[in-house]
Order: structure tokens, then C-alpha cells, then sequence
């Protein structure tokens, strides 16, 4: 056999083995045998049973206690499963407005990481869930975010695609961020609460302010002329920039611009020094542990 098509050939079986595995990896979700909701509380089953779950298994800064959802995930797995079947995009007359269908978005991400979780737990990161080895060494994030698939209205989802493709591209309000919780705790933490397209706006701009009064979120060091933001800020620069600048179409914002409409009144004249004085913004590592 001449060289040239021996390595074609090893190519394409190493080629073969790796989609092998990368199909072996991916895993659907799949909602528990629980009693279905009511026909007639579809419309807000998902509110109610998410708002019980965050409002008795997430602490103030935002933490699952997951060894206690685990010993009771009745009402979690009972909106789990009305979200398989029913989403906007499969019934949109039960989801009238545009609050209305992001809050269904918001709470499906958030009620699929826990899930998601759950179903793996004890890990110490989602980083352990799904991970294929060849892949995790350059991205230990794909195991959780593409190979764990979720059922949607009918639809099986990876949460990346259920992240980018639908909530993100379709709705382009940067508080949107701020709200999805990934289940590590470098992220933004879990209300507890769930939205709701009735006071969605409220809860948002609670969420943020929230997020920004947590002093690791917003760090100043006036000797060396620096803040330090989380990561998601300089992932999503665009995103947070281009917000201020639609509000106010003839500036050229910094994510420093977005960060002083949320921040505490306290960070207030520490952040008036770093704009007035072109502090330089450094984004900070993010910790994927659970």
C-alpha cells in the first residue's frame, strides 16, 4: 500500500473513531416519570414549580444546595417535564408578549443546568459532566454546554444552542446574562425566584444590581490604575457596549460605561476615578467548580 493512501485510510479511521465517540458522548436528558401537570395550569406550571425549587434550594448568594434538590426533586423534575413538551416556539398562544416567552427562556436555561446537575450529582464542576477526553483538553466546558442535550418544546437542545441560538440572538438585552446561571461559581448565581414576563424587567435590573454589588464581581486598584471584571464582561463585550451605545448613540462606551449604570451607590466614586482617569479593565479567571 503506497504511503499517501495509508495515511488516507488511518485518517479516516481515526477520523471515524473520533465521531464514534463524540456520538457515544452526547446524552439527552430525559424527563423523569413524574405526574404531569394539569391542562389547565400549563400556562404557569413552570413559574410556580421553579419559584417553589429556587425559592427553598438556592441560598442569597445564589448557591444550590444540591445534595438536598437531589433528596427532593419532585417539583424540579414536574416543570422539567412540562418544559419538554410546551415552549414558545411550540405553543406560543400560552406565551403572549415578549416578556412572557423570554421569562419561559430564562427559567427553561436556568431548570436545565440544574437537571442537568442533578442527574450527575456529586460532581465538583460541570466541567466532570459528559467530558470525552480528546476534546476536554482543549475545551472541558463541550461535555456540559454541547454534549448534554435537552428536551425544549419538543425539540432536544444542546444548552449552548438553547443559550446562543435562541435566548442571545433573539433577545439583545445585555441584563440577559446576568440571569442564566451555568452552575459554577465564577458565574452569575440563581435568583431566588423565578421570572416571570409580569415583572421580568424588575427582576432583571435586580439581577445585575445584584451581580455588581458583589465586591468579587467589581475590584479596584487605583495604585496600578486597573478594575477587574469577570470574564463574561470581555466575553460579551460587544453585547454590554453596544447596549450604552444605543442609549446614547453619539459616545464610545467602555465596558465601564455599562458596568456604572448597575453599580452600587459605594463602588460610585471609585468608578467615576477609573473612567475620568482611562483605568485599564482586566477580566478575571473564572471558577467552573460547582
Amino acid at each position: 500500500m503506497a504511503a499517501t493512501e495509508f495515511r488516507r485510510k488511518s485518517g479516516l479511521r481515526c477520523t471515524l473513531l473520533l465521531m464514534s465517540g463524540l456520538l457515544a458522548a452526547c446524552t439527552t436528558i430525559q424527563p423523569a416519570r413524574v405526574a404531569p401537570p394539569s391542562l389547565e395550569d400549563t400556562a404557569t406550571i413552570g413559574h410556580s414549580d421553579l419559584d417553589a425549587v429556587q425559592r427553598q434550594f438556592v441560598d442569597e448568594q445564589g448557591r444550590v444546595d444540591y445534595a438536598a434538590l437531589k433528596r427532593h426533586p419532585g417539583q424540579l423534575e414536574r416543570y422539567f417535564l412540562w418544559m419538554s413538551q410546551e415552549s414558545p416556539d411550540s405553543s406560543p398562544q400560552r406565551f403572549p408578549g415578549q416578556d412572557a416567552k423570554l421569562a419561559y427562556w430564562l427559567n427553561a436555561y436556568n431548570a436545565a443546568v440544574l437537571v442537568t446537575v442533578l442527574r450527575n450529582y456529586p460532581v465538583q464542576s460541570v466541567t466532570e459532566i459528559g467530558s470525552y477526553p480528546p476534546l476536554s483538553v482543549v475545551n472541558d466546558r463541550l461535555g456540559f454546554f454541547v454534549f448534554q442535550r435537552v428536551p425544549i418544546g419538543g425539540r432536544e437542545l444542546p444548552l449552548r444552542d438553547l443559550r446562543d441560538s435562541i435566548i442571545l440572538e433573539r433577545y439583545k438585552d445585555p441584563r440577559i446574562h446576568f440571569a442564566l446561571s451555568d452552575g459554577s461559581s465564577g458565574g452569575p448565581g440563581l435568583s431566588r425566584e423565578a421570572f416571570t414576563g409580569e415583572h421580568l424587567h424588575q427582576q432583571l435590573d435586580r439581577k445585575t444590581r445584584k451581580y455588581f454589588a458583589n465586591p468579587a464581581n467589581l475590584r479596584f486598584d487605583h495604585p496600578n490604575q486597573t478594575v477587574a471584571v469577570p470574564a463574561i464582561l470581555g466575553e460579551h463585550e460587544d453585547d454590554f457596549t453596544g447596549w450604552v451605545r444605543r442609549v446614547s448613540p453619539n459616545t464610545e462606551p467602555t465596558i465601564l460605561d455599562y458596568v456604572a449604570l448597575y453599580a452600587p451607590p459605594e463602588s460610585e466614586a471609585a468608578l467615576l476615578r477609573a473612567r475620568e482617569e482611562g483605568y485599564s479593565v482586566e477580566f478575571l479567571e473564572k471558577d467552573w467548580s460547582l
